[in-house]
C-alpha cells in the first residue's frame, strides 16, 4: 500500500501501514471486531484511508454504518461479505487505489472464518 512511489519512501509507507493497522486494530476492538479477520481488500482500504484522514475511528465509523446497511438484507454470511467487499473495492479504487498502488482489489470471497462477525453478536 505504497503512499510514496519513490523507493526512498519505503521505510516511511511501512511505518504509515504500520501504524495504521495498529490504529484500526485498536478502534475496532473497541467495538467487538477483529480487524485482522477481515478480507485483505477491506483491511488494505482502510489502511489507505486512515492514513489519508489520520481517523481511524472514522474508518470504524464507516464500516459498521456500510455492515448495517448489509445486515437490513435477508443475505447470508457470504453473501453480506461479498457486498461489503465490493463496497470496499470501488471504495478503494475512488480513493485512487489500483494497480499502481500495488495493492491488488479483489472482491473474492474468503474462505476462513466470517469476517464480519462481532464478538457478542454474529449476523453483521
Amino acid at each position: 500500500m505504497p503512499v510514496f512511489q519513490d523507493a526512498s519512501f519505503k521505510p516511511l509507507n511501512h511505518a504509515l501501514a504500520e501504524a495504521a493497522s495498529e490504529a484500526l486494530t485498536t478502534a475496532f476492538e473497541e467495538v467487538g471486531l477483529q480487524f485482522s479477520s477481515f478480507h485483505p481488500t477491506i483491511q488494505a482500504v482502510m489502511k489507505r484511508a486512515a492514513i489519508s484522514s489520520a481517523h481511524a475511528k472514522q474508518q470504524v465509523e464507516r464500516f459498521v454504518r456500510v455492515a448495517a446497511l448489509a445486515d437490513q438484507y435477508d443475505l447470508s454470511d457470504e453473501q453480506k461479505q461479498y457486498a461489503l467487499v465490493k463496497a470496499y473495492e470501488r471504495h478503494g479504487e475512488r480513493i485512487g487505489m489500483g494497480a499502481e498502488s500495488g495493492v491488488a482489489l479483489s472482491p473474492a470471497i474468503p474462505t476462513g472464518p466470517s469476517s464480519l462477525n462481532r464478538a457478542s453478536d454474529s449476523h453483521i
